[in-house]
């Protein structure tokens, strides 16, 4: 919650009021030390990091922690309305470039930030940010590797074949199933191309009854071709149309020429986590950018993240040291 909420809730609860300016104040005071100490979190989390595993991102693959983190300033709210910029205010600007541009300066300066600890930076798990990677290949490590995340890969399948609905009338049920084999196949031969690529390109004919290229230790039919029915196909019947799988089966061979990529892919279900806890305590629908206060929320969401809820009595007993 913001000052003017706190007020609100405290009111409405019928305790003594606090003004605005003292609740500011006070998260001037304990804002600091939340930063330190979000940032102490990085750094032992970072350690564990390197130990395990050597190689590291900004959201630790081995760990699951938050290794790094960083904000961008466009604006500060004392500068911008009133001329105090020489009053000795904690001016947090550090950014005079398009909003476009914060995302890949702040994860160039990240990656940097990690790799002066000792470890290197050998992948980056994101969407299909092409932007962010060429910056990072060309001012940091040109063999940086590019991991897509497994989520945006299986909606991206989901949304080209819901793409094909209007021309072909399949139903939801066939987009589900043919999403569901897609994320098994990845699942499944995680870190084997050639297996990953004959198994992409078995799934439409398998769903048309053609069972020729299908693996026997996943397809049932070869068990039992007589009785054989689909389990997630409408009637458990095969899929007909001459021009359908056409239409499937080049849209199949796209990912299935991919298999190198969809074989490593990442996730960012930790990435996703910590922007989750920010987002409680920095609301977009709330203005906090103009101030410090956006970077005690966020240090506080990755405290939160790398400490558990005890994060606030730690804070707090670090300070009074």
């Amino acid at each position: 919650m913001g000052p003017v909420q706190t007020v609100n809730f405290i009111t409405a609860l019928n305790l003594p009021t606090v003004s605005i300016t003292t609740l500011k104040s006070r998260e001037r005071e304990i804002g600091k030390t939340l930063e330190e100490y979000a940032k102490w979190s990085c750094q032992k989390a970072l350690e564990k990091e390197i130990a395990l595993s050597k190689t590291c991102n900004v959201t630790g693959e081995t760990t699951g922690k938050c290794v790094n983190f960083g904000l961008k300033y466009g604006d500060c709210r004392k500068c911008d309305r009133v001329d105090e910029k020489g009053d000795g205010h904690d001016c947090r600007i550090n950014h005079q470039g398009s909003a476009k541009s914060m995302e890949s300066e702040l994860a160039v300066q990240m990656v940097k930030d990690i790799q002066k600890t000792g470890c290197v930076v050998s992948n980056i798990t994101m969407d299909a940010d092409s932007t962010t990677i060429a910056r990072l290949r060309k001012e940091v490590n040109a063999e940086i590797m590019k991991f897509s995340d497994r989520n945006h890969v299986r909606k991206k399948v989901s949304r080209d074949l819901i793409g094909l609905q209007e021309k072909h009338k399949i139903s939801m049920n066939v987009v589900n199933y043919l999403t569901k084999d897609f994320s098994y196949a990845l699942s499944q031969n995680k870190g084997n191309p050639e297996n990953l690529r004959k198994v992409l390109k078995s799934i439409i004919p398998h769903a048309f009854g053609d069972h020729i290229l299908c693996d026997k230790t996943w397809c049932q039919y070869h068990k039992n071709p007589d009785t054989y029915k689909h389990k997630s196909l409408p009637y458990g019947k095969n899929l007909t149309g001459e021009e359908l799988r056409n239409e499937l089966n080049k849209l199949f061979d796209i990912y299935a020429s991919n298999s190198e990529k969809l074989s490593h892919l990442g996730s960012s279900q930790g990435n996703e986590s910590l922007n989750n806890m920010i987002a409680l305590k920095a609301p977009k629908a709330k203005h906090f950018g103009g101030s410090e206060s956006l970077a005690f929320r966020v240090a506080s969401g990755v405290a939160q993240k790398n400490e558990g809820r005890s994060y606030i009595t730690e804070a707090s007993n670090s300070k009074d040291k």
